[in-house]
């Protein structure tokens, strides 16, 4: 169950006990509400921050949704989804569709995650470290490209400097309501700099796209 929103910390912290405001981002905590055991760990699937909550008893989700729907009532909680635009304008990347089988968290800007003081038997801490001291081949940017983009099979240099050679791919395109206009992220190579231009290729034909910086907002 997500709790998310800007307000998100109050109820949980009336639910859990304050405890929970000093939770860091991707770290959890295992602990029990009304007796129901559950797993806390700060994260969403928003810019405005939340809450995930892992129920480790499934016979009890119910209960677990009426207790937070309950606490919730005086900072006016209600139902929502995932919003996928603002997790794009916010920067949010996610395992599986933003990245493939290669991706390594310093390609897309989850470097600072990284503890490379980890014992060496840690599983992949040493390849992590010969990844940094060698620099990424790749960096995730922001894509605003030009009218519908949708389907992308590739990227190319807009200025054809790399003779039409293809240097990475979009990993997902969404409108943004806010900017009003078509967004996504590119998984491109490292020499590709902020403010280039690209051709996004697709099945038909290609659209111009601009490189930014994330977040978007």
């Amino acid at each position: 169950m997500a709790l998310q929103g800007p307000k998100a910390e109050d109820v949980a912290a009336q639910v859990m006990g304050d405890w929970v405001r000093g939770l860091r981002y991707f770290w959890f905590r295992e602990t029990e509400i009304a007796g129901i055991p559950v797993a806390v760990q700060r994260f969403g699937w928003s810019k405005q921050g939340g809450f995930e909550i892992y129920r480790k008893d499934g016979t009890r989700g119910t209960g677990l949704l009426n207790i937070f729907k309950e606490a919730g009532q005086p900072w006016g909680i209600g139902p929502g989804a995932p919003a996928t635009a603002e997790r794009t304008e916010s920067g949010l990347v996610s395992v599986g569709g933003d990245t493939d089988n290669p991706t390594n968290p310093f390609d897309v800007r989850m470097g600072e995650y990284v503890d490379h003081d980890l014992p060496d038997d840690v599983v992949g801490i040493q390849a992590l470290r010969k990844i940094k001291a060698a620099g990424s081949q790749r960096h995730q940017l922001g894509l605003v490209p030009d009218g519908v983009a949708l389907s992308p099979l590739g990227l190319r240099r807009e200025d054809n400097s790399r003779n039409g050679q293809r240097i990475g791919m979009m990993t997902n395109c969404v409108w943004s309501p806010r900017m009003r206009a078509n967004i996504g992220y590119a998984l491109i190579d490292a020499t590709v700099p902020v403010g280039d231009s690209v051709r996004l290729l697709r099945d038909h034909g290609s659209v111009s796209a601009k490189l930014i910086d994330l977040p978007f907002l």
